[in-house]
């Protein structure tokens, strides 16, 4: 990359974080890990809203689950229905089916699970390597910090500025 125009990147990045400075309800976060991949990578930079009305599936949102900032994606708002079982096979493997219509016919031990008003059940884009929902259950919806304003990363941060 041209030395003027990693120059002029460094200035945005700049003029960005001031502003999310400034403007309190937007943040700028460095996401951490891989459980977001393809998505967001180690790293990238995310610029997030702390004023949301809505959440949706499919939303983006950081949280925060035992003093450690997660991004993960709604993928279950309050209402909806989640089916958790094992498939009996050599090693069972742990699954989730979000509709009855997915649940083969297989599976053993299936539970049905409604998402309770005031949470929401999140996955990582990079399911085989995320601690979610899966693992951590519904995540309180007063834990959440903000909701990406952008669908994709805006920048890599790399320790060369």
């Amino acid at each position: 990359m041209p030395y003027k125009i990693k120059r002029v990147w460094q200035f945005i990045i700049i003029i960005i974080a001031f502003l999310s400075i400034l403007l309190h309800p937007f943040k700028l976060v460095v996401v951490q890990g891989t459980s977001m991949c393809p998505t967001y990578n180690n790293l990238d930079l995310l610029f997030i809203s702390k004023m949301y009305n809505n959440l949706h599936r499919g939303d983006v949102i950081v949280f925060k689950y035992k003093n450690i900032t997660e991004i993960k994606r709604i993928e279950l708002i309050p209402g909806d229905a989640c089916y958790t079982g094992y498939v009996h096979d050599d090693m069972p493997e742990h699954l989730n089916f979000y509709e009855a219509t997915h649940v083969p016919k297989r599976l053993i031990q299936v539970k049905k699970t409604i998402i309770p008003q005031g949470y929401v059940y999140v996955l990582g884009d990079n399911s085989a390597n995320s601690e979610d929902s899966r693992v951590i259950g519904p995540v309180p919806i007063k834990d959440i910090i903000g909701k990406a304003i952008f669908p994709r990363k805006m920048i890599t941060y790399t320790s060369k500025f």
